[in-house]
């Protein structure tokens, strides 16, 4: 008879226990975001040059869409463009000064869309930050920090600047930039903010004018134009007061021209 050999207790099995949450660290959280940032901000920048690229295209067939909802707006660029009512009195206020000669638009893509727009027979020429812009063959590439690097050899009848931050040192270094475009008898307009007033006239010889520029999107900065000429246009003859109430931004988000005919 065979004995039975007795079998080995097995071990209790140990209860499993709850595994800790995985979880990620403070600076993992924070790159992850700042990469879902960055991502987003790829894929709207690649959106934006997509519509350039169809606007070329267009451009190329003819059918030309001339349209600053082409190119959004880049916040990290400080970009605020015009609305469609100044960029059309802009327009027509440099080429009623232009007699026929080149036109400079630095850093002001909504009037230069507007001159294309109108077909007006002016030379143009484009002098902007934004590359999304070089499908124009009037684009130059420019920065405003270097203000005379790689200028084209012109000579301008009429140079309109709006630079991009309503501050002394931006408009300066802009200003400069017009002053070597210029020849003794060009007419500057300047759009920016009613602080800088004592600059543009330092720097472009350019007092303020009635025509007060508005934004597409609203800004509450006060913004006025500035011109170096006497002008027929009452919209942009001298302001004179400039000083009255110009302090109140309320009015200005948006109100191309306000109160005054162009």
């Amino acid at each position: 008879m065979l004995a039975t050999v007795p079998r080995p207790a097995l071990a209790p099995e140990p209860a499993l226990s709850s595994s800790p949450e995985v979880g990620l660290s403070a600076a993992a959280l924070a790159a992850l975001s700042q990469f879902m940032v960055e991502s987003q901000a790829l894929e709207e920048m690649a959106a934006a040059y997509a519509a350039a690229d169809e606007l070329a295209a267009a451009e190329a067939k003819g059918d030309k869409p001339w349209s600053m909802e082409a190119f959004p707006e880049q916040w990290g660029m400080s970009q605020f463009w015009n609305d469609e009512e100044t960029a059309r009195r802009l327009a027509r206020e440099c080429v009623a000064q232009a007699n026929g000669g080149t036109i400079v638009l630095i850093s002001s893509p909504s009037v230069f869309l507007m001159l294309k727009k109108m077909a007006v027979p002016n030379p143009l020429l484009l002098l902007e930050y934004d590359t999304r812009f070089a499908v124009f063959p009037e684009f130059r590439a420019y920065d405003y920090a270097r203000p005379l690097a790689h200028l084209p050899d012109v000579q301008a009848a009429v140079v309109l600047v709006d630079p991009p931050y309503v501050n002394d040192e931006c408009f300066s270094k802009t200003a400069e930039t017009a002053r070597a475009l210029a020849g003794p008898d060009t007419k500057f307009i300047a759009c920016s903010g009613w602080v800088v007033r004592e600059c543009v006239a330092q720097t472009l010889g350019a007092r303020m004018a009635n025509f007060r520029p508005g934004h597409a999107g609203g800004l509450a900065t006060p913004f006025r134009a500035y011109v170096n000429y006497e002008s027929k246009n009452p919209a942009f003859q001298y302001d004179p007061d400039p000083e009255d109430g110009d302090n109140d931004g309320t009015a200005f988000a948006g109100a191309g021209g306000v109160g005054v005919d162009a």
